[in-house]
């Protein structure tokens, strides 16, 4: 790899954790609060066993597409990766 392709890849990799880190510190400071009030995790039955841990911040996000046959989803991919897939 160049130095340029290198120095790319750090102001990616720092800005990827300031990101990550403005998102932790926003879901503490105002997101869990409301979560708690109103008993989100049982209401609406969200996938946690209760408040969010870094490690989910953290951790590479999945993404599941769904639908029905012959509907577009390949298409979709196609179009976000910018590529046959």
């Amino acid at each position: 790899t160049t130095r340029v392709e290198e120095n790319s890849n750090d102001a990616h990799e720092a800005s990827s954790k300031y990101i990550v880190g403005r998102l932790k510190e926003l879901y503490h400071n105002h997101v869990l609060e409301a979560e708690k009030r109103y008993h989100l995790h049982f209401n609406f039955g969200l996938p946690t066993d209760g408040q969010l841990k870094d490690s989910e911040f953290d951790a590479t996000p999945m993404v599941l597409l769904i639908g029905q046959y012959s509907t577009g989803k390949t298409t979709f991919l196609n179009h976000l990766l910018g590529e046959d897939f």
